[in-house]
């Protein structure tokens, strides 16, 4: 009896010096989402989905400043805060701009740009512009004054005609939602998200089908959905954090249970 409780005491002390300090698990990393997007022109992605480390203090307009130089960039500063007048994509194909859209535009013909390689304000419609989403919700403040938080999806935009209407993010003055569509948008950002882990693990992989549905304005909902369980194999459950120590509660437990010893561990989460 003497010897099975010197063998159980050994065991479980045994089982907590094997636990590295709580100091020493690694903090799960946090990404934000970024999309740079000129869908209503039939001319795809200026930046595909892409997510970077989330840094304290990180904003929409860093994040943007971050994926795309600087001197791409033409951003205009106004007593609302910074804004983007135009970016240099140096695309010169001609806009093919969705029928459904063009249904909408009336009393203006549509133009075109007004400087080649650079995708401006009021360029095709005296309407058209940048602005910007937040996790499939349009930003209502200045891109340098939103602060993000870990999983955000940021898409900027180019909407051609309805200041967002054309996208799913116009503004519906009968609600004072800013939802209003011409047609039913389909939410993009899981799928977002999903492409832009899988081109972080594999930048060679191919998601050529991915991005043109998602490129797609009249993509519906299920297609997209059914693309996202596609790529992450039906399981789009974020993995436990690096640091979770409850694994190494369960080894311990598992250890001494069987000799009748009961171990208490003060359980922390480490995230």
């Amino acid at each position: 009896m003497k010897i099975k409780k010197i063998t159980a005491t050994f065991l479980a002390v045994l089982a907590l010096a094997l636990i590295p300090p709580l100091s020493t698990f690694a903090a799960e990393k946090e990404y934000v989402y970024i999309t740079v997007e000129k869908f209503t022109l039939g001319q795809g992605f200026i930046l595909e989905p892409t997510r970077f480390e989330l840094v304290e203090g990180e904003t929409a307009q860093s994040l943007l400043e971050k994926a795309i130089a600087s001197d791409k960039l033409v951003i205009v500063k106004s007593q609302y805060g910074d804004y983007i007048d135009g970016i240099k994509d140096g695309d010169t194909a001609e806009a093919v701009i969705p029928q459904y859209i063009l249904d909408e535009i009336t009393g203006e013909e549509v133009t075109g740009r007004a400087a080649e390689g650079v995708l401006s304000g009021l360029d095709y419609t005296s309407q058209g512009g940048w602005l910007y989403a937040v996790n499939n919700e349009a930003a209502v403040i200045a891109m340098g004054e939103c602060e993000l938080k870990a999983n955000d999806v940021v898409r900027f935009f180019f909407s051609v005609y309805g200041y967002g209407t054309d996208v799913g993010f116009g503004f519906d003055f009968e609600t004072n939602q800013s939802d209003a569509s011409y047609i039913d948008m389909a939410n993009r950002d899981e799928l977002i998200k999903i492409v832009a882990d899988k081109k972080a693990e594999d930048d060679s992989a191919d998601f050529s089908d991915e991005l043109a549905l998602l490129a797609n304005l009249e993509a519906t909902q299920a297609e997209l959905d059914e693309a996202a369980d596609s790529l992450s194999g039906g399981n789009v459950i974020t993995p436990p954090a690096t640091g979770d120590c409850r694994f190494c509660i369960l080894l311990i437990t598992l250890a001494v249970s069987g000799i009748g010893v009961v171990v208490a561990v003060k359980k922390k989460v480490v995230r």
